[in-house]
Formats: structure tokens, C-alpha cells, sequence
């Protein structure tokens, strides 16, 4: 494992700070079947120069309204109401998703996390310098309860999130992927790009 300093995990009663830019997610149109897809997205997100890759989102106060499945972890994902930001979910495998910068970036996260279909899920987090990995960190999560994790400030271009493991907490189901809310993406500065 490479680098796992600054991967801070506690739990937390009350919502992350805002700082930076702060994504609930809750303004965006999502089905409480969730699918919808949050790929490249425009508008607000699109301003942020962030480009997100394989994110859906799911309207999980509806999901968990119309008892779709009380076991997911979808339900305890929802920190500000109705919506949730997840991976495309895998059978068996990892399930992987992160967001790029347009150029290298220092900064800072913080977010809630919860495995959506797996107690006791490894969840990875990697910072990518133009495709070198420049940290690896790993918290547990699982469907429980929303769990607040901070990654300390990493220079790179990329954040990606691996979810590999775990234990069931919906009826046997093996999809493996994480949920997401209240992400708070602080930029602590942007370097001046390499001279050619």
C-alpha cells in the first residue's frame, strides 16, 4: 500500500463544513430507482471544472419511502435530504469512480460515506498525478451508518474511489459500490503547469 497518511476517519453527528465547493446533491433530478446517471454532468457542476466519472444518483429519501430495500446502504447515505451520489455497482467485483481536474490540484475532501449493498466494505482512495498514484488510502464502511471521512491535501489530477469486499446486508445480493453525500471539495491551490 503506498502512502496512507492524512486519511482521517471519525463519526459525525452534524454536517461536513462548507468549504470550497459543496456538493448535496439534493437539487439534482434523481429516480428513487437511482440510474441516473451523473457522468461529465453540465451546469452547476460542469462550472467547477470537475469532470465526474461513473457516478449515478438516486433520490434515497424516495427509495427508502417506498421500502425499495430497508437493508441498502442508500437509506443511511442521506445526510441532507432527498439525494445521494453512488458508484455503478459491480457483482463481485470493485466498483470504481473519482472525479479529474483539469490540471494538477492541491486540495481537500471530506464527504459521507456508506457501502451500498455491503457491511464491512473496503473502500480505496486514490490521488493520481497525470496517472502516477501519489496516495492509496483505505477506510471500512458499510450500510449501517454514514460514515464522515476527510482525505488531507494531495497534489494531483485525479480522486478515485475503489470499493472492493465486504458482507451483504441486502438478502445475499453481491453488488458491491459505495454511496455518497455532502462532499466538500476545498481547493488549496492549482500549481503553475510544467514549461514545455
Amino acid at each position: 500500500m503506498a502512502n496512507t497518511r492524512g486519511l482521517a476517519v471519525f463519526f459525525a453527528w452534524l454536517v461536513c463544513p462548507a468549504a470550497g465547493a459543496f456538493y448535496n446533491f439534493d437539487e439534482l433530478s434523481c429516480l428513487p430507482s437511482g440510474g441516473s446517471a451523473f457522468t461529465d454532468a453540465g451546469g452547476f457542476y460542469g462550472q467547477d471544472g470537475l469532470r465526474w466519472l461513473n457516478f449515478f444518483c438516486i433520490n434515497a429519501a424516495a427509495f427508502s419511502a417506498m421500502n425499495l430495500d430497508p437493508h441498502s446502504g442508500y437509506n443511511r447515505a442521506v445526510i441532507s435530504s432527498p439525494n445521494v451520489l453512488h458508484s455503478s455497482y459491480t457483482f463481485g467485483g470493485a466498483s470504481i469512480a473519482g472525479f479529474e481536474f483539469p490540471r494538477k490540484t492541491c486540495f481537500v475532501t471530506e464527504a459521507f460515506y456508506t457501502g451500498s449493498w455491503m457491511n464491512n466494505m473496503d473502500l480505496y482512495f486514490q490521488v493520481y498525478n497525470y496517472g502516477d498514484i501519489v496516495f492509496s488510502g483505505v477506510a471500512r464502511v458499510g450500510c449501517t451508518a454514514a460514515l464522515s471521512i476527510r482525505l488531507s491535501e494531495y497534489c494531483g489530477t485525479s480522486l478515485m474511489w475503489i470499493a472492493n469486499g465486504g458482507v451483504s446486508c441486502s438478502a445475499g445480493s453481491p453488488k458491491v459500490g459505495f454511496s455518497m453525500d455532502n462532499l466538500a471539495v476545498t481547493v488549496v491551490s492549482q500549481p503553475a503547469p510544467n514549461p514545455p
